[in-house]
């Protein structure tokens, strides 16, 4: 079946699992209304780039092997042992031994007592009881003893972080007062009840070697159906005792998935009902702004569902299960034992079947007229049951091993809302919201924090964005238009539940002096950068909007750096021919740029923060890829050193990689020499223009091919003995007649037609040096060579390189390089895109279509003013 249930995953919704270096499509899990089609609203909208698709917290595979020991067999037999007491009526007899809820329960604590025996101690079972007197209103016609039976995990971390687990014991017949005849209650819910044990079973060996970082109860609670006793009296307890509830997970009618003609699909769901506004104990002005401002269905109930739901889809395999979220506290005009514990003030949800068979509940059996009637257990699913069990002790094991929900969370009013008056500082009036959150004490078990978010239309959350250890944030984005919530990550990477934003948040629950201080100040800083990642690899030509996307992430702050980082802010990016081939997804010299990856590129930058020898403001080369800030290892990055009469750009072209690349390639693999004839194509771009120049120095005669008569005058102004226009339409005319002499070297950056009249014009013998081929970087099949024929005839030595093979030359290269560029000898030219990192992708494609002349940049941050302070002047040394 569970090739049936990812049938279905794969018609929905699916999650993006990402990785650091790339990410791939997994389909998990899909969000279903209560009438099992999918949610699909308009979970594209508002466009956004905050955060990433959201991820499924990632399950451990001992969790996994751990729900693989529920056993169908088991339930059956518990909830056949149930049922054979007769009758489990909250009034029934307390006097026999095999008849009646007496029996029942202490069946039950010998039962689980012995179940929680291999925990060595750790689980402790009881059975807490009290006098509940009489309430014929409620069908109780008599004063009864009643009483739980209970196991409990006491965690030595967070003792007092609670989650609770309850399932009622008694059963019920169409006269709810009448605790004499039969009634079975095997759905309902002996089937709950069964489940409690396996989890009890399965916990006792696993507690031993791991124990939760939370408390855990495990009940099989009474009196559910004449007025919620058992587990009212179990809630008050723990509130009387100031004990931190933090969830209840309430399992009621979870014995059967079969309803035709939906059986597959709803044989393998399971519904949560979760309480909304009405069910909270908050001060009613706080239930005001909750509704007022759009999160009336973001109660921390229905969070716990959601936390439910998503992380059942990073184990759906597993369970083989979906589940359902309804926005609702229970059926239509029905309840349950999740209430006792709404009413406390704790968040509580119910888990109940998909379909309900009312033939089957609170029924007398008996057959009439041909209809078969009672909760008998042969309508009970045992392996349906079993899949129930394994959401929930995923759910209960996940959440008591992760840090708890975190509080205290709030967002600023000013900000992002109409001004009061003429004086409303030009910040707040920006459409964004601004976040604030506690994260004091700090607890041991957090790695950092997530802001989670969705769209008014959806149910789940449906983007995260990592905000490390932050306490506030802003984001551009409507409140209007989206929800947000906030979360915790532990180091073991299991997440909390969402907690929801209060603007009134500080009145009610406290802040610490310096988050109120925070919310007192209008802070200009961004706490947000941008970054390019690859969305769609490109058939020919980069399509603007759909080849990259810009995603928002949290600029990280000196606690989020370790030893020997540094934090990098981008001021220029370099834009670069081969970040054409990077796109494609084919054997190379480096990998491709992966899907969801951020971009490829080298930036110059300047030290923000520092946990390194590097200081605060030392402008750096980085290849830390298109974004506005970075986290780096200081021992990969290269302190910029400029020449006198250097400018700091000068680091990415005539000093840079371009540089580097005319250098190597014209003299390493060209070997140039005076009395050479070269031709240079592509000769007015960064590294053309280089070249060609070297040439020049080295005593050849050099003609230069460009793509304008601009360029081709800037190419004569730097020296070339002659250029031409490509585009011009006697070019192979004026070629040939310019190569008279023949080539010695011919330095190709473009390929293609170009390449194949300079073959046609080779000495024998002639050097080609195959630096490029930018008229085929956009070809889904590059062209070869038609005149390859002359590579023979000719004896042409025709050599690629990439530049990184010259690494340790690097040093020596510079330093002749910025000789030259001291003494005039060497000229260059840039082209600046200003505009920002969002201009990135235009200017990339602009470069394949003649944009640029010399180097092209981006401008992602004018220029630092201070950044000359900490040039360096002077010649690089070892």
């Amino acid at each position: 079946m569970i090739l049936f249930i990812t049938f279905f995953f794969l018609l929905g919704v699916t999650f993006v699992a990402r990785a650091e270096q790339g990410y791939v499509d997994k389909p998990l899990s899909i969000t279903f209304g209560s009438n099992g089609f999918a949610n699909w609203g308009a979970g594209n909208w508002p466009p956004s780039n905050i955060g990433v698709p959201l991820i499924p917290q990632k399950t451990d595979p001992k969790i996994l092997s751990y729900l693989k020991e529920i056993d169908p067999a088991r339930i059956q037999s518990t909830i056949q042992t149930l049922v054979n007491f007769g009758t489990r009526n909250t009034a029934s007899t307390t006097t026999s031994s095999t008849r009646g809820i007496g029996a029942a329960r202490e069946w039950l604590l010998k039962e689980m007592t012995a179940l929680a025996a291999p925990s060595k101690g750790l689980i402790k079972v009881s059975m807490p009881c009290y006098d509940q007197p009489a309430d014929p209103d409620s069908d109780l016609l008599i004063a009864v003893k009643l009483c739980n039976v209970q196991a409990e995990i006491t965690s030595s971390v967070d003792p007092n972080r609670t989650y609770v687990y309850t399932g009622h014991y008694d059963s019920r017949r169409l006269n709810n007062s009448d605790f004499i005849n039969d009634a079975p209650g095997a759905d309902d819910n002996a089937s709950a009840v069964a489940i409690a044990l396996e989890m009890v079973r399965v916990l006792a060996s696993v507690v031993t070697k791991t124990p939760p970082a939370a408390s855990i109860i495990i009940a099989a609670v009474a009196g559910e159906e004449q007025g919620l006793y058992g587990s009212n009296f179990l809630a008050q307890t723990l509130k009387n005792a100031s004990v931190n509830v933090q969830g209840n997970f309430n399992d009621d009618i979870v014995g059967s998935g079969s309803n035709a003609p939906f059986d597959p699909l709803n044989q393998h769901t399971i519904r949560i009902f979760g309480a909304g506004t009405d069910w909270l104990t908050l001060p009613a002005d706080v239930i005001e702004e909750i509704t007022s401002t759009g999160y009336q269905d973001d109660t921390p109930s229905r969070h716990l569902g959601r936390f439910v739901q998503e992380v059942n889809a990073g184990a759906a395999e597993t369970t083989d299960m979906q589940v359902a979220l309804i926005y609702k506290p229970d059926r239509f005009f029905r309840g349950g034992d999740h209430e006792s514990f709404l009413r406390a003030g704790f968040p509580a949800i119910r888990f109940t079947e998909p379909q309900e068979d009312f033939f089957h509940q609170h029924q007398d059996p008996r057959t009439q007229d041909g209809f078969v009637y009672g909760d008998e257990i042969e309508f009970v699913d045992f392996d349906y049951t079993a899949r129930v069990g394994r959401v929930n002790f995923l759910s209960l094991w996940s959440i008591a091993n992760a840090p708890g929900t975190p509080t205290n969370f709030t967002y600023d009013t000013n900000i992002g809302f109409l001004a009061e008056n003429e004086s409303t500082p030009p910040s707040w009036l920006q459409n964004v919201i601004k976040l604030y959150w506690n994260t004091e004490p700090v607890d041991p078990l957090v790695d950092y924090y997530e802001i989670v978010w969705r769209p008014m239309s959806s149910q789940q959350w449906t983007h995260m964005l990592n905000v490390g250890m932050k306490s506030t944030i802003t984001l551009p984005i409507s409140k209007d238009n989206a929800v947000f919530g906030l979360r915790t990550v532990g180091k073991n990477g299991m997440k909390s539940p969402a907690t929801y934003a209060l603007a009134v948040a500080s009145q009610y629950f406290g802040w610490s002096p310096d988050i109120q201080q925070m919310l007192a100040q209008d802070q200009n800083m961004a706490s947000t950068y941008k970054s390019v990642v690859l969305a769609k690899r490109p058939k020919n030509h980069i399509v603007p909007g759909e080849t990259f996307k810009l995603q928002i992430n949290p600029i990280p702050g000196q606690a989020d750096l370790k030893d020997g980082e540094v934090l990098v802010e981008t001021q220029y990016l370099s834009i670069d021919p081969a970040m054409r081939g990077w796109l494609n997804d084919v054997r190379s010299y480096i990998p491709p740029v992966q899907i969801g990856e951020v971009m490829r590129g080298q930036v110059i930058g300047v030290v923000r923060e520092s946990k390194a020898s590097l200081p605060v403001g030392t402008p750096v080369l980085a290849s830390v890829g298109w974004r506005e800030f970075a986290v780096a290892k200081a021992k990969d990055l290269e302190k910029v050193v400029i020449p006198k009469g250097g400018k700091l750009i000068d680091a990415m072209s005539v000093l840079g990689m371009t540089g580097l690349t005319a250098y190597f390639g014209m003299i390493d693999v060209g070997k140039v020499k005076a009395g050479d004839f070269v031709v240079v194509s592509g000769a007015a771009g960064a590294t053309g223009s280089v070249a060609g120049q070297i040439a020049k120095l080295k005593g050849a005669t050099v003609l230069g091919i460009a793509g304008s008569d601009e360029k081709v005058q800037w190419l004569k102004d730097l020296g070339y003995d002659d250029a031409l226009n490509y585009r011009d339409p006697d070019f192979p005319k004026k070629f040939r007649a310019a190569t008279k002499n023949l080539i010695d070297l011919f330095f190709d950056n473009v390929g293609g037609d170009i390449l194949d009249l300079a073959l046609a014009r080779a000495k024998p013998h002639s050097r080609f040096v195959m630096c490029g081929g930018i008229s085929q970087y956009n070809e889904q099949a590059p062209k070869g060579p038609k005149n390859y024929l002359m590579i023979v005839t000719m004896r042409i030595r025709m050599e690629g390189f990439i530049v990184f093979d010259y690494q340790k030359q690097y040093l020596q290269a510079r330093r002749e390089l910025a000789q030259w560029l001291e003494e005039g000898k060497i000229q260059r030219r840039e082209t600046i895109i200003k505009g920002g990192l969002e201009k990135a992708e235009l200017a990339l494609e602009g470069l394949y279509r003649g944009l640029n002349t010399g180097k092209l940049l981006v401008e992602v941050k004018p220029e630092d003013s201070k950044i000359s302070a900490h040039l360096t002047i002077a010649e690089p040394s070892d």
